[in-house]
């Protein structure tokens, strides 16, 4: 599978400017109607650490969460310093697109569909291409 990397940083450079819920905006409805599975992930949450926890819970890989409760977990995060994400579409064992928050340092999206990875690809500045790793 095809993928890009994200590294875009904020005007000093010393923090990632991009998250999960900048990639999810892209996707709109497709995002809100997919099933998604979350697994090794390590974040901080906002003020009472409500969205950290929950998303903890979730993160076993095996686990469904609709995209609409990913989504709001997401606003409530202050970073995603490791995890992936697998959004499946109903009825489809594979993903439609795969994210990777990787070291609080870049963003990996990995899709099958050569118009995902062309929508990121628009969205970001410091974006070039890999490979997905199992």
């Amino acid at each position: 599978m095809q993928g890009i990397t994200i590294r875009d940083m904020v005007e000093s450079g010393r923090y990632l400017a991009v998250d999960l819920q900048h990639v999810l905006d892209l996707f709109g409805e497709r995002v809100i109607q997919s099933r998604w599975t979350a697994s090794e992930v390590w974040a901080t949450g906002k003020e009472t650490g409500e969205a950290e926890r929950e998303l903890d819970e979730l993160a076993d890989g095996q686990t469904f969460i609709s995209g609409e409760q990913l989504s709001r977990i997401a606003r409530n995060l202050v970073q995603i310093i490791d995890g992936e994400f697998r959004a499946f579409e109903q009825g489809s064992a594979s993903p439609w697109i795969v994210i990777r928050a990787v070291d609080s340092s870049f963003y990996e999206v990995f899709s099958p569909e050569p118009e995902v990875l062309t929508r990121v690809r628009g969205a970001f500045h410091h974006v070039t291409d890999c490979d997905h790793v199992a």
